[in-house]
Formats: structure tokens, sequence, C-alpha cells
């Protein structure tokens, strides 16, 4: 992508100044209007950032090789780039990511990918009916902060009773497939949740589920009123291996 020479030093021309604020300015706080598909680390294909809208009102040379020097001296003390694996291209990219202020607040810079399904036994999408069936159908889709939200849980946790009401569609993913086929998965700083990209296409398709699982409330009517006191609820589950 890059030639191996850098061609001019920007470390202290009135261009690196320039590009430097609208880079810093467009990572954090322009990925969302410009489209760009950013990962939970702040991380973003240094080719979309270059073919963006807000760039398109750049020189095309002066940003080739502003992007070319921080590349190759990987030294700015606002942003920084890194090669990386790519899940749409299935190898190395260029990525590049603003250090910190991100406008969206579910990116977090201290992310550490998940590796290994000793880091992440169980994940699981929790959702409600319609949101479920749909998933079930299309795959899960990203939420409007581009990203997909996993709950995080552990092989022994009991984890469907307890959630019924606000989560009633529980599907549970393959982890180790989802790694093997090169999603990148993102534990959040609290332990409880993981967030994701997910495939060249934004999604977690049903052929990463292991099951889907659907939680029934029944409300039990008192035979005598109590006061203060509301009808009980009863939770039973129903489990399927494809559609709801």
């Amino acid at each position: 992508m890059f030639s191996q020479t850098v061609r001019r030093c920007f470390s202290t021309t009135a261009a690196e100044s320039f590009l430097s604020k609208h880079l810093t300015w467009l990572l954090r706080h322009g990925a969302a209007s410009n489209r760009l598909s950013i990962r939970p680390d702040g991380y973003i294909r240094v080719n979309e950032v270059k073919n963006c809208s807000s760039a398109l009102r750049l020189d095309p040379e002066e940003l080739d090789e502003y992007l070319e020097y921080l590349v190759t001296t990987r030294i700015h003390k606002y942003l920084s780039v890194v090669e990386d694996y790519d899940v749409r291209i299935g190898g190395p990219t260029w990525w590049i990511r603003a250090k910190r202020h991100h406008a969206n607040k579910s990116v977090d810079t201290s992310m550490k990918r998940i590796n290994t399904t000793q880091e992440l036994p169980l994940a699981v999408f929790a959702v409600d009916h319609g949101t479920g069936n749909l998933a079930a159908q299309h795959g899960i889709p990203q939420a409007d902060d581009q990203f997909i939200h996993l709950l995080r849980v552990g092989p022994q946790e009991n984890f469907i009773y307890g959630r019924g009401a606000h989560f009633p569609v529980c599907i549970f993913l393959d982890v180790e497939k989802l790694l093997a086929a090169g999603v990148q998965l993102f534990p959040t700083p609290d332990g409880h949740h993981v967030l994701t990209t997910g495939d060249e296409n934004n999604t977690i398709p049903p052929s990463f589920f292991t099951k889907v699982v659907r939680i029934k409330l029944t409300q039990t009517e008192l035979s005598w009123k109590r006061s203060q006191e509301t009808p009980t609820s009863d939770v039973s589950t129903s489990t399927y291996s494809g559609h709801l």
C-alpha cells in the first residue's frame, strides 16, 4: 500500500499539523458520519479513512504521504497505526486510531482481543422476541453504536434463569468457530460483555449459533390477595436448534 521510503519529513511542516488535526478529529468523532467501520478498540482501516468523504477534501498526495509517514515511524502523540488481521480480506491490513477521547462511548482503547476459548468459554446474544426471530433468519446485526453486544458467560454459570423478562431469547454462539473464522472479539473492561463488529458483512450468521433458547413466562394468580403483593412468575424454557 505504501512505498518503502518516506518522501517527506512531516515532523515540523504546516501540512503535518493540518493533517494531524484533521485525522485526529475524524478518528475521534467522524466515524459514524463517514460510515467508517470502527473496532471496539478504536481502530479503523487506513484504506477506509483515505476514501471517506471527509478525507476527499484533503490533498490526496499529501494524505497518502502522511499516512506513509505514520506507518513507517509509528510516532505520533494522538494517533497509532498497526498492521493487523482483517476479516474482510482474510489477511493483514493497516489500521489507524485516535489514542483517546472517542465520541463513541462503547470504544475503549484499552481493550485486548480474545484469542482463545479459555478467555471466553461461552458467549450469548440475549434479546427480545422480535430481534431474536430476525437474528435466527438473517444473523445477529450490529447495534446503533456499530457493535454487536454479547454477554460473557462462564461455562458453569446458570445463565437462563433470572434474565427472562428482559432477555426472552438467548442465542448461544460457537466461540471456537468465531475465532477460527477471524471474527474479532473484545471483552469490555467490566468483564461482563464482549463487543465485536462481526464478520465481513458486519453480522454473526446463524451458522455460528449452537442453540437458541426462548424463555416463557407464565403468571400465577393468587387465590387470595395480600396487601402490596403482585402475582408471581414462573419461568420455563424451551430450546431450539434452528428457527424460533
